[in-house]
């Protein structure tokens, strides 16, 4: 005898919503869909085991007579036109709780080994955004003169990678959850999070964007980390209504990226398919996103207030599609992918702990995504630990 479920509708609808990605999916996998959620009809104990698979939402959440209220464990700075998001996905929530687990073990290590704190944390919580930026953009040695070398050598993700990390920052960009391909994460949810610690500062990036967009997180989360804060974002260049710390987070990035005074030096006025070209040229100079140019240049009374907004909104489509019609997976070489997914100096110490006895192999597997011992040998010769 078949077993069907009495599920609510609302529980439906809220693992739907939940699901990310998979949330379009949910219709065309279950065709009597539309029934469950009138209630001519309720889903077999099987079809619920399905959905629960799905849409990553534990089964028995499926029998509460109501959804919970799920909220991010960490301060949530994400806004859209003033209104803060609906709550996070599972794909966010699972991203979030793999970089505290990685986190806690970090800062044990490191209190373990006696690692030194990174200095630079809170340091920046009375000052400016021009004056972070300035100490952010030396403390990286990231100055404008200088990236035509970092543009050469793999660009400016590959050189902050290196940096931060080089300072004691533990630094992942992904654009899924853990190696799954089949859970990208959404770059209209969240770009990012920092996750402040004086021990083990971590920064995570959402690489389902550009990469040029991607240095703007990455700069806005160092600004997080300078004055101390912890959260998660949504970027944007043009701000953020109502968060005056997520305003200052993103003055420090677009000055850091794009200073002011080094812009009027080169910018050449120019209009319709010429300021295109314009942006272009600049973008590779600062390697920098063109809408944080455009946004420098009105700030910097180099563009007009009168029809910014049309220009910008063109821009921002512009990109979008260029950013759709690029977009992969974090594709290439698994191995060498892992150096942005989960770095190197996280798996450097997990690894070396590992081997000597100190974390087990099963906690070494799961803080790195990792299914298989074979996995986590080859990414140790990658890194050259023995």
């Amino acid at each position: 005898m078949t077993v069907r479920v009495p599920v609510s509708p609302s529980m439906l609808r809220w693992a739907q919503g939940r699901a990310g990605q998979a949330g379009s999916d949910v219709e065309h996998r279950f065709p009597r869909w539309s029934d469950w959620l009138d209630g001519s009809i309720h889903p077999t104990f099987h079809q619920v085991q399905d959905l629960a698979r799905l849409t990553h939402v534990p089964f028995g959440a499926f029998f509460a007579p109501e959804p919970p209220v799920v909220e991010l464990p960490i301060p949530d700075f994400r806004r859209r036109r003033g209104a803060p998001l609906a709550e996070p996905s599972q794909d966010l929530l699972q991203v979030l709780y793999a970089s505290q687990e990685r986190q806690d073990w970090f800062r044990d290590y490191s209190v373990r080994h006696g690692l030194d704190p990174v200095g630079f944390i809170g340091s920046g919580r009375d000052l400016t955004p021009t004056e972070a930026a300035a100490r952010i953009v030396d403390q990286l040695d990231f100055d404008v003169e200088r990236r035509g070398r970092i543009r050469i050598d793999g660009g400016a993700r590959k050189y902050l990678f290196g940096t931060l990390e080089a300072l004691g920052v533990i630094v992942n960009a992904s654009s899924m959850v853990g190696n799954n391909t089949h859970r990208l994460l959404d770059p209209d949810e969240f770009s990012g999070f920092a996750l402040s610690d004086e021990i083990a500062p971590l920064i995570f990036v959402n690489a389902a964007e550009t990469q040029a967009a991607q240095t703007f997180t990455i700069l806005h989360e160092v600004a997080h980390l300078w004055r101390g804060d912890t959260g998660v974002g949504l970027d944007s260049a043009a701000g953020a209504h109502g968060l005056d710390l997520e305003r200052w987070a993103n003055q420090v990035a677009a000055e850091a990226l794009v200073p002011l005074t080094d812009l009027v030096a080169r910018f050449r006025p120019a209009r319709g398919d010429a300021l295109t070209t314009e942006l272009d040229r600049l973008a590779k100079i600062y390697l920098a996103s063109t809408l944080v140019i455009l946004l420098q240049a009105r700030a910097a009374r180099l563009l007009p207030d009168e029809g910014f907004d049309g220009l910008y909104e063109t821009e921002v489509i512009r990109l979008r599609d260029l950013r759709d019609r690029s977009r992969s997976n974090d594709g290439g070489n698994f191995y060498q992918v892992q150096h942005y997914r989960i770095g190197r100096r996280l798996p450097r110490a997990l690894i070396s702990d590992a081997y000597a006895g100190g974390t087990s192999l099963s906690d070494a597997l799961r803080l790195l995504s990792f299914k298989q011992v074979k996995q986590l040998d080859t990414y140790a010769e990658e890194l050259g630990v023995t």
